[in-house]
């Protein structure tokens, strides 16, 4: 079953590569590309990594108010975060990064969604304070039942 898994994802992957290869032009594209200048790119995709490395920071430091997290996990996260959105509408990327370290560190859904709002709420907020209430007792109650896979 593990042997799969890798499978079915580079199958799958391939099958959108040729989707996607017989839409665009690639003589075009390589034409454009050629007429690049080095070192803007390579500025470009020094940004991106920077860009994507500080946001999983500060999704680490987030979550961190739950249970601290492996850098590489919270990466992971976002990297599946960007992928979804790309592929989902609506953003729903955003809520496939929240749910995605769920699977591995058994947090509570409820908590890690709605763990960004307190930086955007002005004043009070009952109904907020309620919903975060029931998902920190949610979220003690699914770390008192799941073993312990993160420091």
């Amino acid at each position: 079953m593990k042997i799969l898994r890798p499978i079915v994802g580079l199958l799958v992957s391939a099958a959108a590569l040729w989707i996607v290869s017989g839409q665009v032009d690639l003589r075009s594209t390589g034409a454009i590309l050629a007429t690049a200048t080095p070192a803007w790119v390579v500025a470009m995709v020094g940004a991106f990594v920077v860009d994507v490395m500080l946001r999983a920071r500060r999704w680490q430091l987030l979550l961190s108010s739950i249970r601290t997290l492996r850098y590489p996990t919270v990466l992971a996260s976002v990297l599946v975060g960007y992928l979804a959105n790309n592929v989902l509408p609506a953003r729903l990327g955003e809520v496939v990064r929240s749910s995605h370290p769920l699977r591995r560190c058994y947090f509570a859904p409820l908590r890690v969604c709605v763990i960004v709002p307190p930086c955007t709420c002005v004043g009070p907020n009952p109904a907020f304070e309620r919903t975060r209430r029931y998902a920190a007792r949610r979220s003690r109650a699914s770390a008192r039942r799941a073993p312990q896979l993160v420091r």
